[in-house]
């Protein structure tokens, strides 16, 4: 009988001590779900929203935060890529080609634009302000962050203005030029070649041996005297000199105390005040590379957190630098663009109102000033006599009647008027006088406004222009070099067509002052004029109609001066002398434009100017910008009344344009643009103009 093994029974492992000694860790299974502990919230997941670890604002200068609005901390230690990772990084910029197939340059700024958001100073935040803003402009400056343009660019040297301005520097050392260096270098060969001479010539004695007993007696009596010339010559050091870079020193320190108190106004005066008296504003390319430059030096202090005390300050600062990066590109529009035609066409015709106003100095003589203004003297007038004989003889036997404009018995002018508004009514609705063809009356003095009096045709009344009539050129050899610019001609004719504004209208108030841009209007869309309205109407007031119409008009505000900085482009009001009309700069007169007895106040009354409409497009990005000029007021011309009455023929001077004034129109004209400056103009800080030489 056979026996069946039976297995044996599993051994137990023997329980290891430390094994034991270990906490056992809890096996969990989900779900159930624990409970989060007291004052903490579980995000769902399907509530819950991925986020990086920083994210790019839409300001570039502000603090870098992450997604949730937590600023980041920046790194203590700047850690550069290699070469090859640069290259790697460094992104490509799509080739841009001109017509033709021309490369576009890029510029320097738009160069600079690729990664200047990752372009840092590391300032020490211990240190004193000084040492971190002259920190920040080394490392700015430093060819390793930036490509800077060429010096022939102009670049650099704003940036060495801007140093200068703002305290870095003390003083501006211009380059050596080619040729002195060259000078120098000869000088030296020269005093080389004069030196060999000497030994040679001089051989014998050059070769003497002084015979002395101690040698170290010598030596010492050479060091002595030179000791005692070098005394000299510390003595005979200019005092002068030593002042001025005592006060170099001194001012440096105020520059930059101005700068670091309100940045905002030093940017201001920079890019106004200084850029004038520097020469600045009169180059375009500086114009506009000097705001830009500025705008990436101040973005990078605050990048940078140089200066985090001022943060504020130099925030302002950048909003003023970008409007100057828009205006001063404009002041070199406007002043090409004004005056307009139609105020060139009213100069030319009333003639020009500012004559005799800028001297250069005090030992000009009457005669020099008489010839400043669009008045004959006494030896034209004579002449212009004399001529007339001589054109009355030569016609003596001919059927030819002469007018002289300024007989009163004549009564040229309301001859001319009363033909002009006879019963005829041309194509703008404004009655005229019968003509023959365009702007060639048939009263007798033929020719028309805008050509020249022939056969036995006499001036209009008044000077209203030379022979040419209305707008052509006087007979001047040196017309086209007159002023700085090419002086702009134009007709009143040629804008207005046929018109009898010469003949309703006149001068008024003239002022001279600084007004800044309020609004651009534009002319109302063209419609028929209906004849409804135009009954029981003046001619003056159909004249006006027509120009409101046809022209557009910018609003002019008083511009306050404050300071007495004497070379100021912000001047206060002044009334010329050949102003005609009540004015006052009492400001407790009241007035009110619909008054007829209305004082001009030229300090707080506001002025409308009509412009040509072509005008009104090139204007109307300038809106806030300051205008220099003469301003001369529109009235109508009082028919009824003479020169004898008004009682200034008898003075012997020049008032106004033709004709007596009479009542004020709301519309005045330019002349003499003299300068245009940006809204934020500010005028120089200190009063001791050495500041900043």
């Amino acid at each position: 009988m056979s026996v069946e093994a039976q297995p044996s029974p599993p051994v137990e492992p023997t329980p290891d001590p430390a094994a034991a000694a270990e906490p056992q860790i809890p096996w969990l299974s989900f779900p159930p779900f624990p409970e989060p502990p007291p004052g903490v919230s579980v995000i769902p997941f399907t509530e819950f929203k991925p986020s990086g670890l920083y994210m790019r604002m839409e300001d570039e200068d502000s603090p870098e935060v992450d997604p949730l609005g937590i600023p980041t901390v920046t790194l203590g230690v700047k850690h550069s890529l290699t070469e090859e990772e640069q290259a790697r990084k460094k992104k490509k910029k799509k080739t841009v080609y001109r017509a033709g197939g021309v490369i576009k340059r890029v510029l320097w700024f738009e160069e600079w634009e690729d990664g200047e958001n990752l372009r840092r100073s590391v300032v020490n935040p211990l240190a004193s302000r000084v040492d971190r803003l002259h920190q920040a402009c080394q490392d700015f400056k430093n060819p390793a962050n930036r490509t800077w343009p060429s010096p022939t660019s102009g670049v650099p040297q704003l940036w060495d203005a801007f140093r200068l301005y703002i305290g870095i520097i003390a003083k501006i050392y211009p380059a050596m030029s080619k040729k002195k260096q060259a000078q120098l270098a000869e000088d030296e060969m020269d005093e080389d070649d004069e030196g060999e001479d000497d030994e040679v010539k001089g051989g014998a004695k050059s070769h003497q041996v002084e015979m002395v007993d101690n040698p170290d007696e010598v030596r010492e009596r050479n060091i002595q005297q030179r000791l005692k010339e070098a005394e000299e010559r510390r003595k005979n050091f200019d005092e002068a000199a030593k002042q001025r870079y005592e006060r170099r020193g001194e001012l440096k320190e105020e520059r930059m105390a101005y700068f670091f108190d309100d940045p905002e106004l030093a940017m201001k005066e920079f890019f106004s005040a200084h850029y004038r008296d520097k020469g600045l504003i009169w180059d375009k390319p500086r114009c506009r590379d000097g705001p830009i430059l500025v705008e990436y030096f101040l973005k990078y202090l605050l990048r940078s957190n140089a200066l985090p005390e001022y943060e504020k300050g130099l925030r302002r600062a950048v909003e003023v630098v970008k409007l100057a990066q828009k205006e001063l590109p404009l002041t070199f529009v406007v002043g090409e663009t004004l005056p307009d035609p139609f105020s060139l066409g009213c100069e030319k015709l009333f003639g020009g109102m500012t004559g005799g106003m800028f001297t250069w100095g005090e030992d000009e003589t009457a005669e020099d000033k008489d010839t400043k203004k669009d008045k004959p003297d006494e030896e034209e007038a004579k002449r212009s006599q004399q001529e007339l004989a001589d054109f009355v003889a030569s016609n003596a036997k001919a059927s030819v009647q002469i007018i002289d404009p300024n007989d009163p018995s004549f009564g040229l002018g309301q001859k001319l008027q009363q033909e002009a508004v006879a019963d005829n009514v041309d194509i703008n609705g404004v009655e005229t006088a019968p003509t023959s063809g365009w702007g060639i009356p048939s009263s007798g003095w033929g020719g028309g406004w805008n050509d020249a009096p022939t056969g036995n045709s006499g001036p209009p009344p008044g000077d209203w222009g030379s022979a040419g009539g209305w707008g052509a050129p006087e007979p001047d050899d040196n017309n086209a070099a007159k002023g700085w610019f090419p002086e702009r001609q134009s007709s009143l004719i040629d804008l207005l067509g046929p018109t009898v504004f010469p003949f309703t209208h006149t001068t008024g108030i003239i002022e001279r002052s600084t007004r800044r841009i309020l609004k651009v209007v534009r002319p109302p869309p063209p419609h028929p004029i209906a004849k409804k309205k135009s009954k029981g109407k003046s001619t003056a007031e159909l004249v006006e109609e027509e120009l409101e119409n046809r022209l557009g008009y910018i609003v002019l505000g008083p511009w306050k001066k404050i300071g007495n900085d004497v070379r100021s482009d912000v001047t206060a009001p002044s009334i010329l002398p050949d102003s005609r009309g009540p004015t006052t700069h009492d400001e407790s007169v009241a007035s009110t434009e619909a008054s007829s007895t209305h004082i001009h106040n030229p300090e707080k009354d506001e002025i409308i100017i009509l412009i040509d409409p072509k005008t009104v497009e090139t204007v109307q990005p300038a809106i806030g910008l300051g205008l220099l000029a003469t301003w001369v007021q529109i009235v109508r011309t009082d028919a009824d009344a003479t020169e004898e009455k008004a009682g200034t023929k008898a003075k012997g001077k020049k008032k106004g344009g033709p004709g007596v004034n009479g009542e004020p129109t709301k519309w005045w004209y330019m002349e003499q643009l003299m300068a245009s400056i940006p809204s934020y103009h500010t005028d120089r800080h200190y009063e001791n103009q050495a500041v900043y030489e």
